[in-house]
């Protein structure tokens, strides 16, 4: 323990890690504006997807006129390779080979709703989850696969190559969680995506298999029409609490003393999680603020 402690005291003086602090950006969501160029828009490396994707999402609908877009996978194939909106209206994948409906008076305005579309070239099934629950399913064609070469929107609908979103296909509301996994999720993880709410982690525990992250989706937004807004996962402090890098700690469990030892830097730490490994160049779960 005394090894530790003066390792710590050294590191804390040489180490950048300990000098920087990481914005808490989990309990973010994006909210979009009611505007045509409130999108984000990149080329996500879609290549191991080809044979299994899920995308989840808690999505709040906030527009109760047109086709709200949120989610539109564009490729050189089929402009509408995957294309979701809030209303049940659009659940196209493949340029709409696919398109599983749902009644969509049942979707509510302005309430968190957990969704979800899984497919895979092994079932050949498109398969539709609306909190947690499966509302629908289709078989695919053939032996088609997802297009690696497209370009991601999230706000409305690509009606071209890249782009020319509609005005009748502004989203306009908030996204929270977005995940794409490499897999075809089972009708009891997404069920256990959904119960377990709007706070949990759950999603962590697929590691790679979560291949686009939500973390990684809100570092892809440059536009400022797409506004960071906290959710009510946020603790009540929200803007003083960060994420402290912790990268020469790998595998240390945090102890009293090294608690305390953090303390004299200047840094609170809640108590919650004495005696836990941290088992990552970051501790995501330990919440610290800097006063």
């Amino acid at each position: 323990m005394i090894l530790l402690t003066f390792t710590l005291s050294l590191l804390l003086v040489a180490s950048p890690a300990w000098g920087e602090r990481l914005s808490d950006r989990r309990y973010r969501a994006l909210e979009f504006g009611q505007t045509l160029n409130s999108t984000i828009m990149f080329k996500p490396d879609f290549q191991y997807l080809r044979d299994a994707f899920t995308v989840c999402s808690w999505v709040k609908k906030e527009r109760s006129q047109g086709i709200p877009v949120w989610f539109s996978y564009s490729t050189k194939r089929a402009l509408n390779e995957i294309s979701i909106s809030d209303n049940g209206r659009f659940n196209w994948i493949f340029d709409g080979e696919n398109d599983v409906r749902r009644n969509i008076s049942t979707i509510p305005v302005g309430q968190w709703t957990h969704y979800c579309m899984s497919w895979s070239i092994f079932s050949r099934l498109q398969r539709i989850y609306y909190n947690g629950t499966l509302v629908g399913a289709d078989a695919t064609l053939g032996n088609r696969t997802l297009g690696p070469d497209g370009y991601l929107m999230f706000g409305n609908d690509q009606d071209c190559y890249g782009g020319c979103p509609e005005r009748d296909q502004i989203f306009g509301g908030q996204l929270y969680k977005l995940n794409v996994f490499a897999k075809e999720l089972s009708g009891s993880e997404v069920g256990e995506l959904w119960e377990s709410g709007l706070c949990s982690e759950l999603e962590e525990r697929y590691g790679r298999i979560r291949y686009l992250k939500w973390e990684d989706i809100l570092l892809e937004n440059t536009n400022s029409t797409v506004t960071e807004v906290k959710t009510e996962c946020a603790p009540s402090d929200y803007s003083r609490w960060d994420v402290l890098a912790t990268q020469p700690f790998y595998g240390h469990v945090l102890t009293r003393t090294l608690l305390d030892k953090l303390k004299t830097t200047g840094w609170n730490i809640l108590e919650d999680f004495l005696g836990q490994t941290i088992t990552d160049g970051f501790i995501r779960h330990f919440k610290v603020y800097h006063p």
